[in-house]
């Protein structure tokens, strides 16, 4: 009877351990577009403190109007499509920051390199409609950039990317504000 409970243990164990990693992954995706979630893009911060990093914090404009006009599925929809333009760039660590919002974490580039990457997004989302139900949808998004220094923490240049965003969906939104 030993030797049963040692296996049955052991199978259960394993199958605990197997469960907590689908659930840890669970917790790390996003369901709806695929980018990392809040938990998931910690998880992936924490080897990179003390590199140079670049953070960009964006938002699709009018959104709003998206899901009052076609509804939440079509809404939805436009989310996980413009995520997939998104997360085209390896070099880019795309989260779900919250609702229409996402944020953009480049290790080891300049703001430079990050420059370059947003203004190329920023024309991709722009210049590609999404076709839902035969409508085309035109989205465009406002970006907040901001690079670590060494006075910052990480809360900090978030809240200076988003400081920037504001300024550019004050100023007319569709663009990229460094």
């Amino acid at each position: 009877s030993s030797a049963i409970f040692n296996v049955s243990s052991s199978l259960i164990q394993g199958r605990l351990q197997r469960r907590n990693e689908e659930l840890q992954e669970a917790a790390s995706i996003d369901g709806l577009t695929g980018a990392l979630s809040r938990y998931g893009l910690n998880d992936q911060l924490a080897p990179l403190k003390g590199s140079a990093i670049c953070v960009a914090l964006g938002d699709l404009d009018d959104f709003k109007q998206v899901n009052d006009t076609y509804g939440h599925i079509c809404g939805d929809y436009v989310l996980a499509t413009a995520t997939r333009l998104m997360q085209e760039s390896e070099e880019t660590r795309v989260c779900r920051w919250g609702g229409e919002e996402f944020l953009f974490v480049f290790p080891g580039m300049d703001m430079e390199e990050v420059q370059l990457l947003m203004s190329d997004l920023l024309d991709d989302i722009r210049h590609t409609p999404v076709l839902y139900e035969r409508k085309l949808i035109h989205v465009t998004m406002t970006f907040g950039v901001e690079e670590f220094g060494r006075n910052h923490t990480m809360e900090s240049v978030i809240q200076e990317a988003d400081r920037k965003l504001y300024l550019g969906k004050e100023s007319g939104r569709n663009r990229v504000i460094y």
